[in-house]
């Protein structure tokens, strides 16, 4: 060990410090040629913060030991705090990027639940979790409500398409039309999960829209009325093609609605004991509930142009029974 730097035994309060004429400069050249060497390079700023330290622990330490060891431990401290601020914020910015793209993945996989041309849900997603979850939710209702389920197709398809002079693109162009207008007239259509749900449930021309929780009659007609008010009132369609908004090639649709009596649901699912049961009492709900809809849709297009056609049903002992009592307030001809 150098003359100066030997620690055998303490030294006293009243003996005279270690020379230091060079120790500390040396110490930092061959500790930066070490580092160098080790192929870590620091940033210029702390190579001068470590020879500028090494000048006052020299100074200072030649004429106080103690505020020579302060000057070191406050110089280290104020290292490691901006060190660890460096660190937090290399931290936040990896949290920020990871946060991004776990969005853009989130987003590209709720992208790919949507009709690219309609915004619509597409078939598989709806069939397969939405409906089935809305039917649920309908059955376990407390309060009484008219949950409906409607489906429309968009008037003179074919017609756009071979008959208009614009070619298929004609066609394309209305079903954007129609899909983003009718997407205008519901709830949160980018939720469906508790909301009005819109799929297109073909490769074609044909809609469904569920209508969880209107609490009345008369709220259930106004919902699944809104989609053909929207269609039908709208009159400036030329964004989308300026052929739609030619008298001849305006764009409508026919949409048959049935509101069931969630009491009568409620009873019945719950009637079913195993989640077995329950679940081929939903299978079999959707495919009566959307056969009568269905029906209600063709009725509605031997009438006039964006004609509804609206009906009540309840469940009893299996079958989905349409209620014939009149609505007065209704005049669906």
């Amino acid at each position: 060990m150098k003359p100066g730097l030997s620690m055998e035994g303490p030294i006293g309060d009243d003996d005279p410090p270690p020379e230091l004429p060079e120790t500390m400069f040396v110490f930092v050249d061959n500790l930066l040629a070490l580092l160098e060497q080790a192929g870590i390079q620091l940033p210029i700023e702390v190579k001068d913060w470590l020879h500028d330290t090494a000048d006052r622990v020299h100074r200072t330490y030649m004429e106080n030991r103690e505020e020579a060891i302060k000057v070191v431990r406050e110089g280290l401290l104020r290292q490691i705090s901006k060190l660890e601020s460096e660190k937090a914020e290399i931290r936040t910015t990896w949290l920020e990027a990871a946060r991004y793209y776990e969005d853009q993945i989130g987003a590209e996989r709720l992208k790919q639940r949507f009709d690219d041309i309609t915004g619509a849900l597409r078939r598989q997603v709806y069939f397969e979790e939405i409906l089935p979850l809305q039917l649920k939710l309908a059955c376990v209702q407390h309060e009484p409500r008219w949950p409906t389920l409607a489906i429309f197709d968009v008037g003179e398809m074919k017609a756009h398409n071979d008959e208009s002079g614009y070619g298929h693109a004609f066609g394309t162009a209305l079903l954007r039309a129609i899909g983003t207008t009718v997407r205008g007239a519901i709830r949160h259509p980018e939720l469906p999960e508790g909301a009005d749900v819109f799929a297109r449930t073909t490769d074609g021309d044909e809609f469904d829209l569920v209508f969880p929780d209107p609490p009345t009659i008369h709220d259930a007609y106004e919902v699944a009325s809104r989609p053909r008010d929207f269609v039908a009132n709208r009159k400036d369609w030329s964004e989308f093609h300026p052929g739609l908004s030619e008298p001849l090639w305006r764009p409508r649709i026919d949409l048959g609605a049935v509101a069931v009596d969630s009491v009568s649901l409620r009873e019945a699912y719950l009637s079913y004991r195993t989640p077995e049961e329950r679940t081929m009492f939903i299978k079999e709900l959707i495919r009566q509930w959307r056969d009568m809809a269905d029906q209600a849709m063709y009725h509605a297009k031997r009438g006039r142009l964006n004609h509804i056609v609206f009906r009540l049903a309840r469940w009893v002992n299996g079958v989905l029974v349409e209620i014939q009592e009149p609505i007065s307030w209704l005049n669906q001809e």
